[in-house]
């Protein structure tokens, strides 16, 4: 009998310790899986790029969706106010196939009018309009000394053998009596609000850029020890004012950059002394900064200050910013088309399921579509052209 007592005894407390050690088995295991999901949050939340959270971080489909109703938007309101359709220019002949394919896909919501740009051989520039310039003919006529200018800065370029450069612009002023030139395109790194990182592909970006940026700032300062502070040429005398520092900041983890076009520069300098008599310009520099025509995102801030570009291209407008120097009302201006602009534009693709999973997180957020010009800015980060963008948005 008592053998028997011992026995169940001795099965009881097996059956107590199983249960014990079966309860902080599970304690631990989920205390691990706990620890484990926790880590992967934590993971998922620095890895913006993922496409899983809801589609709260922008991807390019929902980027090229909004670069391409801020277009439409833009080019409707064009032909609302003008009564002409907007006009965009291809560069060379081997373009025309795919602005014909853009012309054709955009057709179904605005006319758009595509035509070739004049050569960079004869003509440099890109001039805002005012009211004596209204074409490329007619800036032509009125900038050949800026047309010698930007052929000497070519000149020096060459001879201090700085390598190619691509998309090296330098903007300016010019009067009857002097031509200021303001600097190379500046950039600053920032950390996004509304698209994920992309290390590898911004920091190269960044880089490319940030080289040809200080070679053209190495021409800039070399031309100005040149000419001792100033030279005439044809009566003009030019001068380098506000020369931008080197670019000397690193890429970090999670950042995108901001890079400021010469002619943005221009206007955002000079906004107060334009009049008739005056004009902005920016200098096409160096073989391969081949295209003659404003990028499309300088097209939308040159228009919002009624100072539209002589041309304007489909191609890149990567990284595009607006300097914090910027006056106010210029900004101001600038944020009320592309708001104006993409509406118009959402009208026409309301539909497109990319933007809508991404713009849908933002509905307390984005009152009175307040938040639509960073976005707009953000887009281009994800480097691409307008006719990519467009191409990728509309259906066939």
């Amino acid at each position: 009998m008592t053998t028997i007592f011992k026995f169940y005894r001795l099965i009881t407390f097996l059956l107590i310790s199983t249960f014990f050690i079966s309860c902080d088995k599970e304690g631990f295991e989920s205390e691990t899986n706990h620890s484990h999901e926790h880590a992967t949050i934590e993971q998922e939340e620095g890895e913006h790029l993922t496409k899983n959270k809801l589609h709260k971080v922008m991807t390019k489909e929902a980027a090229d969706a909004l670069a391409t109703m801020v277009v439409i938007g833009y080019a409707k309101d064009i032909l609302s106010s003008t009564g002409k359709n907007a006009i965009f220019q291809y560069e060379s002949p081997k373009d025309f196939a795919t602005h014909q394919k853009v012309q054709d896909r955009l057709k179904q919501y605005v006319t758009i009018d595509i035509s070739q740009s004049i050569p960079k051989a004869k003509f440099p520039l890109i001039v805002a309009k005012n009211s004596r310039i209204s074409s490329t003919e007619q800036a032509m006529l009125t900038a050949e000394t800026e047309t010698k200018l930007a052929k000497q800065l070519d000149a020096r370029l060459t001879k201090m053998n700085l390598g190619p450069l691509y998309g090296a612009y330098i903007g300016g002023y010019s009067d009857p009596s002097k031509i200021e030139l303001v600097g190379a395109s500046d950039l600053e790194l920032y950390t996004p609000k509304f698209r994920g990182a992309d290390d590898s592909n911004v920091k190269k970006a960044f880089d490319n850029a940030k080289e040809y940026s200080n070679k053209v700032i190495d021409l800039l300062n070399d031309y100005n020890k040149s000419i001792s502070g100033g030279v005439v040429i044809g009566g003009v005398r030019i001068s380098v004012k506000d020369i931008n520092p080197k670019v000397t900041s690193n890429f970090s983890s999670g950042q995108v950059f901001k890079s400021f076009h010469g002619m943005i520069v221009a206007m955002s300098k000079y906004a107060s002394s334009i009049d008739t008599n005056s004009f902005l310009f920016e200098i096409a520099c160096s073989e391969n900064t081949t295209k003659v025509s404003s990028c499309f995102p300088c097209a939308t801030f040159m228009a919002s200050q009624r100072n539209s570009a002589t041309s304007v291209h489909l191609g890149r407008g990567d990284n595009w910013n607006i300097p914090s120097s910027c006056p106010v009302f210029m900004q101001t201006a600038w944020q009320s088309n592309i708001i104006k602009w993409y509406e118009i534009g959402l009208r026409s693709l309301k539909n497109n399921s990319d933007w809508n999973a991404f713009i849908s997180n933002y509905s307390h957020e984005n009152i009175e579509n307040k938040l639509i010009p960073q976005m707009f800015l953000e887009a281009l980060t994800f480097e691409d052209s307008f006719t990519k963008r467009i191409l990728n948005t509309l259906p066939s």
